[in-house]
């Protein structure tokens, strides 16, 4: 009966886990979401697995160091696992999400089995946090790099009455023919988006790279009469 408590309450600590690293992510970068409740039911299957493996990863004839390093990583490895499923699921749809789940997972999944080894294996405590510590700032580095805002370029283009002044401008400077048809933009942008300021003015929103790719697309524009202005700005991952 015990260790079915135990177990309930790694899966608890799993979905907390997740749910509190999504939450702070949303907030920090979009001010907060309401995908946290399905984000929850989301993550019990990861949870629930998470339960059932604790203990049973690691040997109690290895170190306890050597047991909460082990457990972190297969944690880890779950977490990563249950992400590639949820993409096999829904596709596309798993990139979504307010927050990035790969990384709410991966660290939920490697917390949880370093707890459950700590709880299953009493004399593990200690050793464990080390060791999922040890595993996971790595990962965690790259979770704080994904809190960071995105470089863009805001480019407000001069309206003519004759032809669409932002389609000419990203048809001749922009972009280039694609060989197999189509066209094709020169830099590595995420997207070319479409927009109307508060103004009024027609604009494109181009979410970049790496800054140096918004010198270039400015550089390019820099005798472009179509173009009223270019604003360098940032969005959300």
């Amino acid at each position: 009966m015990r260790r079915f408590a135990y177990r309930v309450g790694i899966a608890t600590a799993t979905v907390l886990i997740a749910v509190v690293l999504a939450g702070l992510f949303a907030q920090i970068r979009r001010g907060g979401t309401s995908e946290l409740p399905g984000f929850s039911l989301w993550s019990l299957p990861l949870a629930l697995t998470i339960a059932l493996v604790s203990g049973r990863v690691t040997r109690a004839s290895w170190r306890p160091l050597t047991q909460g390093i082990v457990a972190a990583l297969c944690g880890m490895a779950i977490g990563i696992g249950w992400t590639f499923v949820g993409w096999f699921l829904v596709g596309g749809w798993m990139l979504a999400w307010d927050f990035p789940v790969l990384y709410c997972w991966a660290i939920a999944g490697a917390a949880g089995l370093a707890l459950g080894t700590a709880l299953l294996r009493a004399s593990a405590a200690r050793p464990a946090l080390t060791g999922f510590t040890a595993a996971l700032l790595p990962l965690g580095a790259l979770w704080l790099q994904g809190t960071k805002p995105q470089p863009a370029v805001l480019i407000v283009y001069r309206d003519h009455p004759e032809y669409d002044a932002a389609q000419r401008v990203l048809d001749s400077v922009l972009t280039r023919p694609y060989p197999g048809g189509g066209r094709e933009t020169k830099w590595p942008t995420r997207s070319y988006t479409r927009i109307e300021t508060r103004a009024g003015e027609s604009a494109a929103l181009i979410r970049l790279d790496r800054k140096a790719t918004g010198d270039s697309i400015r550089a390019a524009l820099a005798n472009e009469r179509l173009v009223a202005r270019i604003v360098d700005t940032t969005l959300p991952r």
